[in-house]
């Protein structure tokens, strides 16, 4: 019997492994640009874009963002591209433009107020800190959409999109503790997929 009972859970601790090992084979398969980060299940976050980047002059000196993602926000419609520019000491800066998860070409005026499906955000974080203190009075904007073009579609499963435009945008802290922000000549362009749900 105690023989028996050895079998048994050699057997079961074989399938076990058979079991998970085929599951990482199937997250591996994935390709890179489609890794998912949720959040909720709101958000699709990813580790790498194939072809992405922002580029502005902000307070005179020109950034090219680095760490360049995208995030599809399934509640809101939305995707953001956003980068991070690391060119001060002990402080990271995030900018980030949101467009529609549809395609939407044309000029967009932007506020700290968010009444539509176009926004810029730009916050500064300290140290290794995720709490990041953002641009959030006298806020004023713009998005110019030239390029949103559907390049591709897997039948029934994703749709990859190529977008493309400028960018400005000014405002302060309210409470003082970060300086002024002046955007002027902004670029972005990112290839993003949407998964059909």
């Amino acid at each position: 019997m105690k023989k028996t009972l050895n079998i048994r859970l050699i057997g079961l601790l074989i399938s076990s492994l058979v079991l998970s090992s085929s599951s990482c084979k199937k997250d591996d398969e994935r390709p890179a640009s489609a890794s998912n980060n949720n959040q909720g299940n709101n958000y699709q976050a990813v580790t790498g874009l194939e072809e992405g980047s922002i580029t502005a002059e902000v307070n005179g000196k020109q950034i090219n963002y680095t760490n360049v993602r995208y995030r599809l926000d399934k509640t809101n419609d939305e995707v953001d591209v956003y980068g991070d520019d690391f060119s001060e000491e002990n402080t990271r800066v995030r900018l980030t433009v949101t467009v529609p998860d549809i395609p939407t070409q044309g000029k967009h005026s932007i506020s700290y107020v968010r009444d539509n499906d176009f926004y810029i955000s730009y916050a500064v974080f300290a140290d290794s800190s995720n709490l990041g203190k953002v641009i959030n009075k006298n806020v004023v904007g713009e998005v110019d959409v030239v390029v949103y073009d559907q390049i591709s579609t897997i039948k029934d499963s994703i749709t990859t999109y190529r977008v493309e435009g400028y960018f400005s945008y000014s405002g302060e802290r309210h409470d003082n503790t970060i300086d002024s922000v002046d955007i002027q000549n902004g670029k972005f362009h990112f290839i993003y997929e949407k998964p059909h749900n």
